[in-house]
């Protein structure tokens, strides 16, 4: 199942952050929608392995949509005046933080995010994908929503993207990286809002933002996991 993207709003030289960017429109997307597809999980991770799928194959990404998926949230979020209120924050002079950002992308129900993984191209990316697709579609993970990247020539790493609908909720934040620990994944995490990537919120910015929010390591001796935040790092939650 094939969807287009939409066009890019930002663009970044950094092959790694340029994967979180917005979808381009000129490459497809492969789809597994929990509620549409007649085609077992297991079937479709194994003719969709991401090692597999390559952006010279004309693909950027592949998705899975869970049971819950709301079809509507996209139509509620309005990125074009967000960016509009974005510029006009920029002009006035005043301080660019999280804190502005956060009351500008709740105005303008733009509250998703994600943490990210990045494994490393081949049998690794394409384990943890079948983790995590296999989690939503069973309801372990709380997200209806995941996305891995698909495969480039001068990458060696793909981004794993796995989403939530509130980044300002840090209980929401942190039961879904919960729900990504307890399917096995034991590397490092990191957090983005998607208001982020809309207003270009990237490595080496000129606000010196750091582009995620939240860090989680693993403690593969205490068996446990800490989420630490990058504005007042290493403030634990």
């Amino acid at each position: 199942m094939f969807s287009m993207g939409d066009s890019p709003r930002h663009k970044d030289s950094d092959n790694q952050m340029a994967a979180e960017a917005p979808e381009l429109d000129n490459l497809e997307w492969i789809v597994y929608d929990a509620k549409r597809s007649f085609q077992p999980v297991s079937a479709w991770l194994e003719e969709w392995a991401p090692s597999r799928v390559t952006k010279d194959d004309g693909i950027e990404w592949i998705w899975v949509r869970g049971y819950n998926v709301d079809d509507t949230e996209k139509s509620v979020c309005d990125v074009e005046n967000l960016l509009e209120a974005w510029n006009t924050l920029e002009e006035s002079g005043r301080q660019v933080n999280l804190q502005e950002i956060s009351k500008l992308a709740k105005m303008f129900s733009v509250t998703s995010g994600k943490w990210m993984v990045h494994a490393d191209v081949g049998g690794k990316a394409d384990f943890f994908w079948k983790l995590i697709v296999k989690g939503i579609v069973g309801g372990q993970i709380p997200s209806n929503t995941a996305k891995i990247s698909a495969v480039s020539p001068d990458e060696r790493k793909q981004v794993i993207c796995v989403y939530n609908s509130d980044f300002t909720n840090k209980q929401e934040v942190c039961l879904l990286e919960k729900g990504i620990r307890n399917i096995g994944l034991k590397c490092g995490l990191s957090y983005k809002p998607d208001v982020y990537t809309h207003i270009g919120i990237y490595r080496n910015n000129r606000w010196n933002l750091c582009p995620t929010i939240y860090k989680s390591v693993y403690d593969i001796l205490a068996e446990e996991s800490k989420i630490t935040t990058t504005e007042t790092f290493p403030r634990t939650l």
